[in-house]
């Protein structure tokens, strides 16, 4: 299996769809939970996935946003699997919260766990795109700020998914409907460990399913009849 008999695949597809997970962020540098350096507040240390939690963002607003800065609204540069993915024009269903597939050009998108780059003002209801101050500051509904982080300490709401957090029903419906109606699921860079959404994949016929990873885990060898194709994306993906 390669990049060329996958293009033939999707090509010859009624309804093709993707599933993205860390693995292709990665490669972008996009650090996954599991390596994401967390912080520590008065000598009491907190794990990236604790950050990342409804309790923390509630108690610790000011302090979230700041880490949140430092983690996710850094320059990324896309890779070439999100450009790709990207050409091929169909529906994309992504555990990742970087908004790459959307810079890539991706219309087709569930963004299932959420988006980094974009918070909600708890006042008017309009999505804020973080990485403009000027958006930011046109969100401070006749109060008097010193900066940013005031703003979104006060009254911005993360678009992360957050542990502790439910799945968007609407993502959740859209990606189980595109998945049951599909004749080809691609699963590139995902574990397929995380739940809902792996269990969304795993419960369709294996035999339509294409998972490319770098490694083989125990999920997959679960499921035998899944086409299971180990590669290291900078080699499989030619651009």
């Amino acid at each position: 299996m390669n990049q060329k008999n996958l293009e033939e695949l999707i090509r010859s597809a009624q309804q093709p769809v993707i599933v993205t997970g860390a693995g292709v962020s990665t490669l972008s540098g996009v650090p996954d939970y599991t390596t994401m350096k967390g912080l520590t507040i008065k000598g009491r240390s907190f794990e990236a996935r604790e950050v990342l939690s409804r309790p923390f963002f509630q108690a610790y607003p000011k302090t979230f946003w700041q880490w949140h800065r430092k983690q996710f609204l850094q320059a990324i540069e896309l890779n070439k699997v999100h450009d790709w993915i990207a050409r091929q024009k169909v529906p994309v269903i992504t555990q990742n919260i970087d908004g790459l597939h959307r810079r890539a050009g991706s219309e087709e998108i569930v963004e299932f766990h959420g988006k980094a780059d974009v918070g909600l003002c708890q006042i008017c209801w309009q999505e804020i795109d973080l990485r403009d101050d000027k958006a930011i500051f046109s969100h401070t509904h006749g109060k008097t700020y010193d900066n940013t982080l005031d703003i979104l300490a006060d009254h911005v709401d993360t678009q992360i998914v957050l542990y502790g957090d439910a799945i968007d029903s609407r993502n959740f419906s859209l990606a189980q409907q595109w998945l049951s109606a599909s004749d080809l699921i691609i699963v590139i860079g995902s574990t397929l460990q995380v739940y809902p959404l792996a269990g969304l994949v795993l419960e369709q016929e294996s035999s339509k399913i294409i998972w490319i990873d770098k490694t083989k885990n125990e999920v997959a060898s679960l499921y035998p009849d899944i086409n299971f194709v180990q590669a290291d994306f900078r080699e499989f993906f030619e651009g």
